[in-house]
């Protein structure tokens, strides 16, 4: 028996040499995030732990975890010291980046668009050409690389005395109305008009026109505004700027609404402006 334990042990001794021979042979210089160095977990050890919290978490960060907010960090850089990253996520399902690569002139790329959420709730992806899929935890988020696993070096820290800071807004986040989803709740900016069989939403730099609905208590401002500019103006359906949070509802099947391109609803106005247009706000 203490021979077969010897070999059990040396057998183990062994595969942990072989192990950890591989993991030192990976060129640090390159630092692709699926060749990443990880100083205090692994990448297994980091995607189970986290998916174990969140489970524990009435199962998913989106619905247990405050999440929403600008999360800030440096993550490896080939060419450079290092590239730090400003993350700017909402509830709304937007997002806004702020990449600087340290060190280099002319180094700083913005983007900003819509994100998704997976099935278990714990990560998200962004829409259009950047697919990057980043896991969310508790004041933490962790770059995904390409075979799904995260890692510490890739970890952006939630700034809590920014929490309230004006998030991004998504103005222009499609070139079409196929790349809204039944279901998204955004913030946009356009033009609201009311009048005779018309209630309709055109985002700024947007040619659709969507169905706008919503109770009473917030659409009521939005009519009176609108109606009372054409009372003014003498001519009907005038147009007034709002910031608008909005839910893409399922498209209309019947009645005026099905003539647009779409189906919204107001869940609330950020601002109302009458004498203002998308171009002047």
């Amino acid at each position: 028996m203490k021979v077969i334990k010897r070999i059990a042990v040396g057998t183990i001794y062994l595969l942990a040499f072989y192990f950890l021979a591989g993991c030192s042979s990976n060129e640090k210089s390159l630092l692709p995030l699926s060749e990443a160095v990880v100083s205090d977990v692994s990448g297994d050890d980091l995607s189970a732990r986290t998916t174990n919290n969140l489970y524990d978490q009435a199962h998913s960060t989106k619905n247990a975890v405050d999440w929403d907010g600008v999360y800030i960090g440096t993550i490896p850089c080939a060419s450079c010291p290092g590239i730090k990253m400003i993350l700017t996520v909402s509830e709304g399902g937007y997002y806004r980046l702020e990449e600087t690569y340290l060190g280099e002139k002319d180094g700083i790329f913005r983007s900003e668009g819509l994100f998704d959420w997976d099935d278990s709730g714990s990560r998200i992806t962004f829409r259009g050409e950047d697919k990057r899929t980043w896991m969310v935890g508790e004041n933490r988020v962790w770059l995904v690389d390409a075979n799904g696993k995260p890692s510490s070096n890739y970890m952006l820290k939630k700034q809590r005395e920014q929490i309230e800071a004006e998030l991004p807004l998504v103005r222009t986040p499609y070139r079409d109305a196929s790349e809204l989803k039944v279901g998204d709740t955004i913030i946009l900016d356009g033009l609201y008009t009311w009048g005779h069989e018309v209630v309709s939403f055109e985002p700024c730099a947007s040619n659709y026109q969507y169905w706008a609905t919503g109770k009473t208590a917030i659409t009521k401002p939005l009519n009176e505004a609108s109606f009372n500019k054409a009372i003014v103006r003498k001519s009907p359906y005038q147009p007034i700027f709002i910031r608008a949070k909005i839910k893409v509802l399922p498209p209309a099947q019947e009645g005026f609404a099905e003539s647009y391109d779409g189906l919204i609803e107001i869940l609330d106005v950020k601002k109302l402006l009458t004498d203002k247009d998308c171009s002047s706000k």
